[in-house]
């Protein structure tokens, strides 16, 4: 399918410092405290000075240096509070492995107790501890706290059981409220579209992407391709290719969807269009002809950078470390503006956390380049092979015999009422409240 499975609430990734040796002979490993950073309370302040000005990467790796380095409550509390803000923020990637050591045993009703109860029963219904993941699941509000909702929604899901995930994906949309919540509103409705468009709902699903998720402010770039799949499945392919032409503005960031050219290759073959096939051809070669020559010379594929901003799930965990440590390093421009009290220990956690994340990233490295590498001169190949498809396609039965099309494009033309359409060619960038209006213009060659 082209769109990911419906994700659950992402908890997995933990790092930690390196640690030494205590010496030759012992076979013990010892994690060692420089002596600027042994106070708790110096923590303690640097997490909320680094939260007000949203150094969330730093952060983040505050909170997790703090569970690593103290016992005492009060580091404890402040430390998950803070990661459970963070996750509730937006933070990208999963944070399981944090609240598998956690030994605070809440028992209110507030949110920091709720949330933190939550993970635990999440953390042990994963590892099969079906006694403690219910210990845990007995001390939340299940009908109100959405995450519990959303968790059992990507249960279901799991099982095989969407319509019963659509179900509790709908509960959970009824609770989630509130700016606080907003990130989570994403990931259910995201689950939602995901889910209906498996079960080829595709109008219910694209309504999601045109009401919500395309109106957001950053808006996630995959959601264009997920929008574009189910106007494909509609037929609707000059709006398909006008909700792909959103990935060419520079705002999109410096990740590359590749999905992009399977999708417009896809489209053209629907209109037999082989004048546009070879545009897509000319347009992918002059992005990465360099790289496939280089990757066919058996260059060494660390020379070419545009392939780690390439989208793929074999390189997930390497882009994982590669944004985090890009954003740690933007981050760290702003330690200057700390107080003075807390710029040592921000240096040092932001130095320690990149030098750690450098080492960590070279073990994906070979493996995730590799596969990046692969995938992108199969696709190069097969868009030559396209080429011959789609001109194949003007033959097929189903098109020499079918009603002929009725095509006109103007510059204005009248639609319903007193309104009208505004049709015309635009290079470049382009302005937000545009981007929903886009269609893409391609003439039918399939007559004979």
């Amino acid at each position: 399918m082209p769109f990911k499975s419906a994700v659950a609430v992402g908890l997995s990734f933990c790092f930690s410092l390196p640690v030494q040796a205590a010496s030759p002979t012992d076979t013990k490993w010892l994690g060692q405290i420089p002596q600027m950073a042994t106070k708790p309370e110096d923590w303690n302040r640097l997490l909320p000075e680094l939260a007000s000005r949203e150094m969330y990467f730093g952060a983040i790796a505050t909170a997790r240096d703090m569970l690593n380095f103290f016992s005492d409550l009060p580091s404890k509390e402040l430390a998950y509070a803070a990661i459970i803000k963070f996750v509730d923020l937006g933070y990208p990637y999963s944070t399981r492995a944090d609240f598998i050591p956690g030994d605070l045993d809440p028992s209110g009703h507030d949110d920091f107790s709720q949330n933190y109860t939550l993970y635990k029963g999440i953390i042990n219904h994963n590892k099969k501890m079906e006694k403690w993941a219910e210990y845990y699941f007995s001390k939340i509000d299940k009908d109100s706290l959405p995450k519990y909702l959303f968790f059992r929604a990507t249960e279901a899901y799991a099982n095989g059981q969407p319509l019963d995930a659509i179900q509790w994906l709908n509960k959970a949309l009824a609770q989630t409220s509130g700016a606080e919540s907003m990130s989570l509103a994403h990931k259910e409705a995201r689950t939602l579209a995901r889910i209906q468009y498996e079960l080829g709902q595709y109008e219910k699903s694209l309504e999601i992407y045109q009401t919500f998720l395309l109106k957001l402010n950053p808006i996630m770039p995959s959601d264009w391709i997920e929008a574009a799949w189910n106007l494909y499945q509609l037929k609707r392919f000059p709006e398909a290719l006008g909700v792909l032409y959103n990935l060419e503005s520079k705002s999109t960031g410096s990740a590359i969807q590749l999905e992009k050219y399977v999708l417009r290759g896809l489209i053209y073959r629907e209109y037999c269009s082989v004048g546009a096939t070879d545009q897509l051809i000319r347009s992918f070669d002059k992005e990465f002809a360099t790289t496939i020559s280089g990757i066919k010379m058996g260059e060494p594929l660390s020379n070419y950078p545009q392939l780690i901003n390439l989208e793929h799930p074999e390189a997930q965990e390497y882009r994982q470390y590669t944004q985090t440590i890009a954003q740690l390093q933007t981050e760290s421009k702003k330690i200057g503006g700390l107080p003075e009290k807390v710029r040592a220990l921000a240096t040092y956690v932001y130095q320690s956390e990149t030098t750690m994340l450098t080492r960590g990233r070279q073990y994906y490295e070979d493996r995730a380049l590799a596969a990046l590498a692969k995938h992108l001169v199969i696709l190069g190949e097969s868009l030559k092979f396209l080429k011959f498809d789609v001109a194949r396609e003007r033959f097929n039965p189903d098109r020499v015999f079918a009603e002929p099309p009725i095509e006109a494009l103007q510059l204005v033309e009248n639609v319903e009422d007193k309104n009208f359409r505004l049709n015309w060619l635009q290079w470049g960038d382009f302005w937000r409240d545009e981007r929903a209006l886009y269609q893409g213009v391609v003439k039918k060659k399939c007559d004979l």
